[in-house]
């Protein structure tokens, strides 16, 4: 899960790195890994702090506002200890994903710059670059794949339709 919340914070941490400045694009990536490291401490018990105790009811409400009306079992005091240890894991990840960006920041700067020139890239080209610490000449080939759905075949006629005879 840790590993998780490491890959999850890669792009933030990116752009401080790179840019020294952030933008709105990783908001989903920090709220998901922000909602991982907050199960960690309420669900799973992963806190040495607070031990292996679940703070989750597990009857959440289901309707808009369900936060507010969740019932907390636990006092406030417990409340700021889970907030401090979700704080630090994600600390803990951002400084760990950080010295992996710094570490390796000429494949940062190949894998961008490819993605600038290319738009897009696969895994095989991935994979190249970190054997390889450069970016290929050419992008590989892309493979045809399977159409992500089949046309829908003509309807065949209606005996009933054919059998119907005008009066006149």
């Amino acid at each position: 899960m840790k590993d998780e919340i490491v890959s999850l914070l890669g792009g933030r941490t990116a752009e401080k790195l790179v840019l020294n400045d952030i933008s709105t694009g990783a908001s989903n990536d920090i709220q998901r890994a922000s909602g991982i490291a907050r199960a960690m401490v309420t669900k799973y018990g992963m806190s040495d702090l607070l031990g292996p105790i679940t703070y989750e009811s597990g009857s959440d409400e289901v309707f808009l506002g369900r936060d507010f009306a969740q019932t907390k079992h636990y006092s406030e005091k417990v409340a700021a200890m889970i907030d401090d240890e979700v704080k630090r894991i994600i600390d803990d990840a951002y400084a760990r994903c950080e010295a992996i960006l710094t570490e390796n920041r000429d494949l940062l700067d190949i894998t961008a710059e490819y993605l600038i020139a290319h738009e897009v890239m696969d895994a095989d080209t991935f994979e190249q670059i970190c054997r390889e610490r450069r970016a290929p000449a050419e992008p590989a080939p892309r493979r045809e794949s399977a159409p992500e759905f089949e046309e829908p075949a003509e309807p065949a006629p209606d005996p009933e339709d054919q059998n119907e005879t005008t009066e006149e």
